[in-house]
This record gives structure tokens, C-alpha cells and sequence, in this order.
């Protein structure tokens, strides 16, 4: 309509939380660090299940987690903990680069749970609208299989073992209570999840029926700081009456975030309820009542309707005009909570501050929280091309000020609005000396000013989840030193660990002498790959076809080759790595592999799971390898593993023109090895041992002076072949 067009018109959004979309064969060729200028590490959003990327960076920046996760790992084929770390891992060492959650969205999407929760599309290149409720789900469903495969004897690296090639756990149990309860219950387990979210409860049930009492004691990860609470008089009672009155006010702007929070941590409801004694549904009488001070605590504060719009509006309003130095923004910067075990256990509010508060001594139940990030829904309001989803999820995350470089402690911070640097005025009492706020888009981050960060629009900046961490989280557990279980005891579980072996190995595993790799030490490496999806294109208006969206490729092979010592030349690796999705083209031509050479039921090959061979790769990798191989920045990216610029040596930047095509390895090898290999197809194996010789040419040409003269010589026959 008119009037919504003009409405829209009516606000900016700045390029800085815009959506910004990279074709993904444009991706190796982008400048990443022109969209951010910090040392943190940005997320590709190629991917259909993008919305996540968020909840990534924010749970990145709870460093105590992050001790925790990265010191998981277990042979669950669909373990989240091992991918999250994996992923983790790669952020950690990427220094400002940007970074590929492929095989975190790959095991997260073959999670038969999430596909029906409606978290996670079933295959790359759907589209589904990002919304508060996908928001709230995946995060409870993360934590849940995070809390299930942290507390199993299976985590242990003593224990890693694939026991079959379809063992999965799907969290059936999850789905049920996630979609059933309004507050998302699990069982106490005293894992990672439920020490760092968890929030217990007592949920006390009396049915108006039969005069029932029941009452069970569980945890969630989150709960809802604002829905009907405020937005509707449905059958909810207050357990806080005093408030009651001023909840309910037509005076909307004297709600305080206190009294929101105060209400939503002890509800009474009637309805309809199911009786575990009865095994039935009867009318009753439910009171939730929150017993334990969590070390983190996550809200959500949004179901996009319109009364919360029109609420956070309002409040956007009110902070614009409030000259207040104690509350300039509705979501305090600093609350203090109590756990109040003479009332029956409950915990609340019992003040909110813009500056740090100091705790009462000899008082074990208060707690100082932070609020350290912000999860938004950014809405355009411009549609952009076919089949693209018009809103976007961004973090906002009060980033520690140990962890910012120098450039990002400026006490000036900028955002880029894409037209001009523009400066914002910042207000210095509300600055501390613990963070600054940063704006994670995707691959876009932006230092920006606690100004910017908590104001909220509802045309366009939706708050959707808020978290509030205890100040002393990092103190709590100072005494965790992360481990590294990816050492030579586990690789060698993964050697062992094979779905299934061929008559003859293809290759000669690290002798005992050679497992303890000393750094530097030489490797060659190649790829093959499959597609997943078949390239999609579109047409011009002049008829042209141009490719719209690439095949999405799968690594089918694996293969990595002495490059030193008395054994030079022997594979000790080579893999095939069993896919559980369908594979829409084996590139058969470019990669030699064919129907059946990846089915656990018909491969004559050696044949492992993706993590099995990932960690092998890792160990590697943090060995300190040197690895030598013929375009490794797709081998690497496809197989989606982090290895130091400083480490790779590719024999297609060795022997290259600047502003001149890249010389293939078969061309390569004719013309400096007089060796013709990829007569019919490609070998993996071939194709390593024939990249290290050629970097042993490269070494030889280098030391004779003739290496410029040589590569020269090599695009003039090239160019008179062509």
C-alpha cells in the first residue's frame, strides 16, 4: 500500500547492519578485511541456515564455554559440541579472516530433529524467513545436544569409536518439549549447558479436576521476558502483585525492565495441562518459580508482534528523551540480582544500574550481571531479488577488553555507514573500562558505541534476545585450562577407526617412530570432491546465462604423502569419506571417483566418516606441518579446516605471473617433470606426489637463479598453445 511505502522511506538502515551477499564463486576473490577492520573473525552467509551465525559469535565470546567445548570431542557422527569446537578452533587462529560454518550447517542439517523443529532447512538452497521463534529454538536445541554429548563417556578420546555409519541420536524427546512448553524444559544434568544457561525451576501443577498436586523440578536455557506477559490479559496471575496494577497501566512507559523481569521469573496460569498421573489433559493451575542465580542469563524479549513493537518503540522513544544519567536505555547496562530463600527460593531483580554496582559483602546471594550482547532482527524494508529473505539476524556483543587489539580500544569508536565514516557522540559515563560494543553482521564488524548498540527501532532494529552474564563468570572458572584432546593418542584411534577396510591399503599409516611430527615437517596433500547440488544459472535480458548460485561440493577424498624422510613419496592417508546426504554428481571426470566408491554397502575403498579424517587433518595442522599441494585454498575451504598462511606451499602461486592466468598442474608437470598425468581422470594420490615434486623443482630452479627465467618460458608455451 501507499501508506506503508511511505513509511518505510521514513528511516535509514545503515549499511553497517544491512545484508551483505557475496556470489559464492566470488567469495576467494573478496576482500573481506575492507568490511572489517578488527581482528575478530567474520561468518559467510552463503549458506541457508545463515540465521545462526549470531548465536555462533555470542556463545565464541563466553570464553569460559569456549575452554569447555574445544576440549570435547567423541565419535557421535552428529556431535554439535565436536563441530562447535572444530568451528572454534578455525575463529581462533583465522586473525581477522573470515570463516565457513560448512561442517557445523552440514552435521546440524542431517539432524533428522532439527529438519522437523523447523530449524534447519533439509537441504542447501531453501529459504525460510528468520524469525524469533527459529531464533529462540535452535539455541534451546544447540544447548540440549551440547548438554547430551558433554556429559557421555563417549566424550572421552580414550573412548572414540564409530560404532555404525546411521547412529543417530535425534533428540525426539526435544522436539516434544520445545514445541509443547511456552518455557523449554530439560532434565537436570549438570552438564556444560546447565552450569553456563541453566535455570532451575520448580513447576508446581494442581488440577482443578480431580485436586491433584504435582511438582517437578527442571531446567531451561531461556525464558521469555516479554509475549503475553505484557501484551495481552489472557489467564495469566502475577506472583508479583504489588506490580500488577503498573503492568497493566495505560501508562506503558512506567514499566520497568524490573518489573517485566521480576514477573517473568515467577508466573501462575491456568489451562489446559497435561497430568502425568491421570495421563491426561485436565484444566489446571500451573506456578513456575526460578530457584538458582544462572551464570548466564539469556532472554527473549520478542515474538514480533505488533503490541511488542509498538512496547520497544516506545521505550526506544522514551530513552531518546529521557536526560536521566541512571536509565538511558530501558535494558539496564548493569543489574543486581538476589536469590531470596525466604520467600520460597525465587530469585529477582533488586536493582538495575547504568555503571558497575558494588556487590554487598558477605552476601553469596546476590549477583552482579552484565549485559554483554544483543541479538536483533534487521528488517530492510526494501525487497531484494527473487527467492531472498527480506529480514536478517545480527549480534551485538560487548566484546572484553583484554581480547580487543589496540586500533579497537580507541575511545572513539566508528561505525561505517557505507556512504561516510561518521563518528558518533558517545556518552563517556556510560563507557567502561570491561568492553566495546561490537556490531557482528555476518562477515561485517564494526566496533560501534553502547548509543548505537542498545538503540532499537521497530521498523527496523528488533531486539529479539538479550543476555546478561555475571561479572565474575571469567573468575568462576579461571582454574579451567583448556585441553587439547586432538594429540597423537587420539590420532591413532582415528587410524583404527575405519568403516570399513578395503583387501590392500592404498597407503602406509605413521609408524610409531613417525607419529610425535616434529614442526616444518613436509606433506603433500590433494582433494577430490562431489556436488551435493547442481549449479543453478539465470538469464539476462540479452539471453546471456550466468551463473546464479555454484554447486555445493563435498570432499569424497583424501590423500596426504610423506614429503621427507627415508619413506618420501608413501601416502600415510588416504580416505574416502562416506556422505550421508545425496550426492547429485560425482564429478567422476575431475575427481575419479564414481558411483559406490563413497556407499559403505558397495565402496571397495578405505572408507571413514568426515570427522575421523578432520581430525587427522587437525592433528597435523597443529603438529605444525608444512603442506605442499596444487590449489589448496578450495582443497581447505571444501574440507573446511584452518591451516596457517605460513604453512601452505602451493605450487600454483610457485609458478605464477602476477596478472596472468594460473598454470594447471597436469601443465605443470608435462613441462618441468616431462610426467603426463589426468590422462582420463584425476587421482588424488598422483596429483600430491607429482605437486611435491614440483615444489622440489621450484627449490631447484631457485637455487640455480633460473626459477624467473623458467616460469617465464612456461606462459610463453603456454600462450602459443592456447
Amino acid at each position: 500500500s501507499s501508506s506503508s511505502s511511505s513509511s518505510r522511506k521514513q528511516f535509514h538502515t545503515p549499511s553497517v547492519y544491512k545484508f551483505h551477499e557475496i556470489m559464492t564463486h566470488k567469495i576467494e576473490k573478496f576482500d573481506f578485511q575492507s568490511v572489517n577492520y578488527t581482528n575478530f573473525n567474520g561468518l559467510e552467509n552463503n549458506e541457508s541456515d545463515r540465521y545462526i551465525n549470531c548465536w555462533i559469535q555470542i556463545l565464541f565470546f563466553i570464553l569460559p564455554l569456549r575452554k569447555f567445548i574445544k576440549s570435547h570431542v567423541c565419535s557421535d557422527l552428529n556431535c554439535l559440541a565436536c563441530e562447535l569446537a572444530f568451528l572454534f578452533h578455525m575463529m581462533e587462529n583465522s586473525y581477522g579472516n573470515c570463516c565457513l560454518a560448512s561442517n557445523f550447517i552440514r552435521c546440524f542439517r542431517n539432524i533428522p530433529a532439527a529438519v522437523k523443529l523447523g530449524i534447519s532447512v533439509s537441504k542447501e538452497g531453501q529459504k525460510q524467513p528468520t524469525t524469533p521463534s527459529r531464533l529462540q529454538n535452535f539455541f534451546c536445541f544447540l544447548l540440549d545436544r551440547i548438554e547430551q554429548s558433554t556429559i557421555s563417556e563417549k566424550s572421552k578420546p580414550e573412548n572414540f569409536k564409530t560404532e555404525s555409519l546411521d547412529k543417530i541420536n535425534s533428540s525426539e524427546n526435544s522436539i516434544r518439549e520445545i514445541v509443547r512448553e511456552k518455557i523449554p524444559q530439560f532434565k537436570k544434568t549438570n552438564g556444560i549447558s546447565d552450569v553456563m544457561f541453566g535455570l532451575h525451576f520448580r513447576k508446581s501443577q494442581r488440577s482443578l479436576d480431580e485436586g491433584q498436586n504435582m511438582t517437578t523440578n527442571r531446567i531451561t536455557y531461556c525464558i521469555h521476558l516479554i509475549d503475553e506477559n505484557l501484551t495481552s490479559q489472557r489467564d495469566y496471575t502475577w506472583a508479583n502483585e504489588s506490580s500488577k496494577s503498573q503492568l497493566n497501566s495505560k501508562n506503558s512507559s512506567r514499566i520497568t525492565f524490573t518489573d517485566v523481569l521480576n514477573n517473568s521469573l515467577s508466573i501462575k496460569q491456568t489451562g489446559r495441562a497435561f497430568n502425568n498421573i491421570s495421563n491426561n489433559y485436565n484444566f489446571a493451575t500451573q506456578e513456575i518459580v526460578f530457584d538458582r542465580l544462572p551464570n548466564i542469563l539469556t532472554l527473549f524479549c520478542s515474538e514480533l508482534k505488533k503490541k511488542d513493537l509498538e512496547f520497544f518503540q516506545a521505550r526506544g522513544d522514551e530513552r531518546s528523551s529521557n536526560d536521566s544519567q541512571t536509565s538511558p536505555f530501558w535494558f539496564p547496562l548493569w543489574m543486581t540480582m538476589k536469590h531470596e530463600k525466604r520467600e520460597g527460593g525465587i530469585i529477582k531483580v533488586i536493582s538495575e544500574s547504568s555503571t558497575i554496582p558494588n556487590k554487598p559483602e558477605n552476601e553469596e546471594n546476590i549477583c552482579i550481571y552484565e549485559l554483554t550482547s544483543v541479538i536483533c532482527i534487521i528488517d530492510e524494508g526494501v525487497p531484494r531479488q527473487k527467492d531472498q529473505i527480506e529480514n536478517h539476524s545480527i549480534a551485538l556483543i560487548k566484546v572484553p577488553l583484554h581480547l580487543l587489539s589496540k586500533q579497537a580500544q580507541s575511545t572513539n569508536p566508528i561505525v561505517r555507514t557505507g556512504k561516510s565514516n561518521q563518528q558518533l557522540k558517545l556518552n563517556k559515563s556510560l563507557e567502561d573500562d570491561r568492553g566495546r560494543w561490537h556490531i557482528f553482521n555476518d562477515f561485517v564488524i564494526t566496533e560501534t558505541s553502547v548509543n548505537d548498540a542498545l538503540r532499537f527501532d521497530s521498523r527496523w532494529k528488533i531486539p529479539i534476545s538479550v543476555i546478561y552474564t555475571r561479572v565474575d563468570l571469567d573468575q568462576r572458572f579461571s582454574n579451567i585450562l583448556p585441553k587439547f584432546p586432538i594429540n597423537s593418542e587420539l590420532y591413532k584411534k582415528c587410524v583404527e577407526n575405519s568403516l570399513k577396510l578395503p583387501k590392500q591399503l592404498s597407503f602406509v599409516s605413521l609408524t610409531n617412530d613417525e607419529i610425535n611430527i616434529k614442526p616444518n615437517y613436509l606433506v603433500a596433500i590433494d582433494s577430490e570432491f562431489v556436488a551435493l547440488t547442481a549449479e543453478e544459472f539465470d538469464f539476462r535480458e540479452d539471453g546471456a546465462k550466468i551463473l546464479a548460485r555454484p554447486s555445493t561440493l563435498a570432499v569424497g577424498r583424501v590423500t596426504v604423502i610423506r614429503g621427507e624422510g627415508p619413506m618420501e613419496g608413501v601416502p600415510f592417508i588416504d580416505d574416502y569419506i562416506a556422505i550421508p546426504e545425496e550426492i547429485c554428481d560425482y564429478l567422476t571426470r575431475y575427481s575419479g571417483l564414481s558411483q559406490g566408491d563413497l556407499d559403505f554397502n558397495t565402496s571397495n575403498h578405505h572408507l571413514v566418516t568426515l570427522k575421523t579424517t578432520y581430525i587427522k587433518l587437525r592433528y597435523l595442522a597443529d603438529s605444525g606441518c608444512r603442506f605442499v599441494g596444487h590449489g589448496l585454498e578450495t582443497d581447505f575451504r571444501v574440507i573446511n579446516i584452518q591451516i596457517s598462511k605460513d604453512k601452505i606451499i602451493d605450487t600454483v602461486e610457485l609458478f605464477y605471473l602476477p596478472r596472468q592466468r594460473k598454470l594447471s598442474l597436469r601443465f605443470l608437470a608435462y613441462h618441468l617433470l616431462q610426467t603426463i598425468i589426468q590422462s582420463e581422470t584425476h587421482d588424488s594420490a598422483e596429483d600430491a606426489r607429482t605437486a611435491l615434486k614440483l615444489y622440489q623443482k621450484y627449490e631447484e630452479l631457485k637455487k640455480n637463479g633460473t626459477l624467473e627465467e623458467t616460469i617465464h618460458n612456461l606462459y610463453n608455451i603456454g600462450a602459443q598453445t592456447s
